[in-house]
């Protein structure tokens, strides 16, 4: 016995040893499928930072699991390369499930164009101990100016719905509805020193939500010298499914000089509304309730715009009924919000206390551009009076009474029938009796 029991212990301690616990915990990894704030395009479809007066932008998406959900980034561009160099570390923190890095880095005025590495090197914790990542993107810098040579950037733009008879106030309108086409003016200057020359500029919708109203979306741009500025315009339209708020295209310029070959591109955007529109369910209230009875109203609320809706709460106005507001907050298109009312059922407020009563559910949420608005859907309902439970009896007497009772006549029955047997028995027994003795 002793024996068995020392095998099993050393079993256990066996598997204790043997036994490496598994986490959620991960390395990180680029996420490449989806487009960032920053970037132009994602990934997977060949992103490259983009360059704004002298300054480039380098977004990366990181995914994956750490101990608190934080990072420590600290980028590397060397110190003899385009970058200005600046001793860079912070931490990011995780949102949306993602560790989103954007560092902006400034270019030197005089430096010589390449395709230079910027490497991120990343730490954080797990629960296996403290764990280091490198990333590297690499960015495509132009030369500095350089005597003679041009440099294009894009200065200004403008979005205008187009209009059969505009006015002024169309003309400075910012703001696109879903579905409608609108004129974008992009203004572009030469702050270099030389001509640029085969200038083409192009413009291209990011995720399908502004999109070019034609295939032929490359604009041809005669020469401009040093110093020249230029205004292009072309037509876009929001897809009747964008979703309100910023939404982003591209937009891409080449142009040459006569010696070297340039690109830039940067991402803009457009702001998109879309009216709300929202569901509610029928409410579920009990066709009659008690005064002083409690219960509660389960409400759905589904936004079938393509607007988020935002501070929705929900009040109860009806006669008799006592249910304090709700609030559900952020209901995103597409999607449900649901909240439970928890009412108290008084009396009505007209002399008869009892009876119907009807009201409605007010729901009031606000937009994206904090234009408030107020729906609701009907209700009723009968208050009863509580039902009330006799108090003249103790409990014990009121179920005595209502045990029912046996009649009089049936019990003279059986009373006559024992006597009768009572007295058969009484003369069978003498009966035997005298028989003994005679013997």
């Amino acid at each position: 016995m002793k024996k068995s029991i020392s095998i099993i212990i050393s079993i256990f301690f066996i598997i204790l040893l043997v036994y490496v616990p598994t986490y959620a915990e991960g390395a990180l990894s680029i996420e490449t499928t989806k487009v960032y704030s920053g970037m132009n395009r994602s990934y997977s479809n060949g992103y490259t930072p983009q360059i704004t007066d002298g300054v480039v932008s380098v977004v990366l998406p990181l995914q994956g699991n750490t101990l608190n959900d934080v990072i420590c980034v600290t980028p590397d561009m060397g110190i003899d390369g385009p970058f200005v160099y600046s001793n860079y570390q912070f931490n990011v923190r995780k949102s949306d499930g993602i560790y989103l890095i954007n560092l902006p880095l400034r270019l030197k005025s005089e430096r010589t164009g390449g395709l230079y590495p910027v490497i991120f090197n990343v730490s954080y914790d797990t629960q296996d101990g403290a764990m280091q990542q490198s990333f590297t993107v690499y960015v495509n810098v132009p030369d500095g100016n350089k005597t003679g040579e041009p440099e294009l950037f894009i200065t200004d733009y403008k979005v205008s719905p187009i209009q059969e008879e505009e006015n002024e106030e169309t003309a400075t309108k910012t703001v696109i509805n879903g579905g409608d086409e609108f004129n974008v003016s992009v203004t572009i200057k030469n702050v270099g020193s030389g001509t640029a020359k085969k200038i083409r500029l192009t413009y291209e919708t990011v995720d399908g939500s502004i999109i070019p109203e034609s295939s032929l979306n490359t604009v041809r741009i005669d020469d401009m010298s040093a110093g020249k500025s230029r205004t292009i315009t072309f037509k876009m339209s929001a897809s009747i499914n964008a979703l309100a708020g910023e939404q982003p295209f591209n937009i891409s310029i080449t142009y040459a000089s006569d010696t070297m070959n340039y690109d830039i591109s940067k991402q803009l955007t457009v702001k998109v509304t879309q009216p709300v529109k929202i569901t509610i369910d029928n409410l579920m209230i009990p066709e009659i309730v008690e005064t002083s009875q409690s219960f509660t109203i389960p409400i759905s609320i589904l936004n079938e715009g393509k607007s988020n809706i935002y501070d929705v709460t929900c009040r109860l106005d009806m006669d008799g009924m006592f249910g304090s507001s709700v609030y559900i907050g952020q209901v995103d298109a597409g999607t449900t919000g649901f909240v439970e009312m928890k009412v108290f059922a008084g009396t009505l407020s007209s002399n008869n206390k009892y009876g119907s009563t009807s009201g409605n559910l007010i729901i009031t949420y606000k937009d994206s551009d904090s234009n408030e608005y107020t729906e609701s859907i009907s209700a009723a309902t009968t208050i009863t009076e509580p039902e009330v439970i006799s108090a003249d009896l103790p409990a014990e007497e009121n179920q005595r009474m209502n045990v029912p009772t046996v009649s009089q006549w049936y019990i003279s029955v059986i009373i006559g029938i024992s006597v009768i047997a009572i007295a058969v028995a009484v003369i069978i027994v003498a009966s035997y009796q005298r028989k003994l003795k005679m013997k």
